[in-house]
């Protein structure tokens, strides 16, 4: 019984939402013009990002990500001092450091 009910509203769900998005697309390149009141604008609608700059913060936070992972993983080693864990945090670091190797050799920490 729930089935057809949940099938019948994802329908009339997507039905509006297209409907929604047909009728709000009229007048849209009147939308992207910018407004200093009543003056023509001075400069671009928009300025370009830089590419360097979110790959740079895109490395950013992989490696804040990974450091997240590894300090735990390195309290972990100090509670359970085993072979197995040391390995396994040598091989977690090694490709760390490889990584950021291969991106300084690339040139992609290079602010130029």
């Amino acid at each position: 019984m729930m089935v057809p009910i949940t099938c019948l509203l994802c329908f009339m769900l997507l039905a509006m939402s297209i409907a929604i998005k047909w009728t709000s697309n009229m007048n849209l390149s009147e939308k992207m013009t910018p407004f200093e009141c009543g003056f023509d604008p001075l400069g671009p609608t928009r300025t370009p990002f830089s590419v360097r700059f979110i790959l740079l913060m895109m490395f950013f936070l992989i490696f804040d990500v990974e450091t997240v992972v590894a300090l735990p993983l390195l309290h972990s080693s100090l509670l359970f001092p085993q072979l197995e864990s040391g390995l396994y945090i040598f091989l977690f670091f090694t490709v760390l450091v490889s990584g950021l190797f291969y991106e300084w050799y690339n040139g992609a920490l290079n602010w130029n």
